[in-house]
């Protein structure tokens, strides 16, 4: 289990979603499903003027598991260059996600997992507790991991409660 030195206050809603489970296993949970099963009808939808659009949410977990993943390749290859944050709503409004097509994102989506978890496998026991700091924050490696699926479980939460 992470310690709270390995990560800010701000992510511990994303650990939460984790809690004790083991992160190899949460981190290949077949999710790539649950987005193929999302009726055409509905990945355009969004549940307010405000609000992403199911494409534009599938988009940001895409966009955000690659930071994350850059975040933690950096930590755990022992870089201490503090990393800067991003701005999230940015990166969507410059997606162009309206314009592509969904099942390729799906398959977008599997890549940059694939991707993740040949990284994540490639780190020690060692590497995993290595501490940098991004967004002027300290993180571990591993407590990226955990934010990773944190975060694809808070948005999987909403799409299924506002979007579905």
């Amino acid at each position: 289990m992470l310690t709270k030195k390995e990560y800010h206050s701000y992510a511990q809603p994303y650990i939460d979603k984790v809690g004790d489970e083991d992160m190899f296993k949460a981190l290949s949970q077949d999710w790539a499903s649950f987005y193929k099963s999302i009726s055409k009808d509905k990945i355009n939808y969004k549940y307010g003027s405000d609000k992403w659009t199911t494409k534009e949410v599938l988009g940001h977990i895409i966009d955000v598991e690659r930071v994350f993943q850059y975040r933690a390749m950096r930590i755990g290859r022992g870089d201490k260059t503090p990393l800067p944050g991003f701005d999230h709503n940015t990166f969507v409004k410059t997606s162009n996600c309206q314009l592509r097509d969904y099942d390729q994102m799906i398959v977008e989506y599997q890549a940059v997992r694939t991707s993740s978890l040949c990284l994540f496998e490639s780190f020690t026991p060692s590497d995993l507790k290595l501490i940098g700091t991004a967004s002027d924050h300290p993180f571990s490696t591993r407590a990226l991991i955990y934010m990773i699926i944190g975060h694809e479980r808070h948005h999987i939460e909403i799409l299924k409660d506002r979007y579905l």
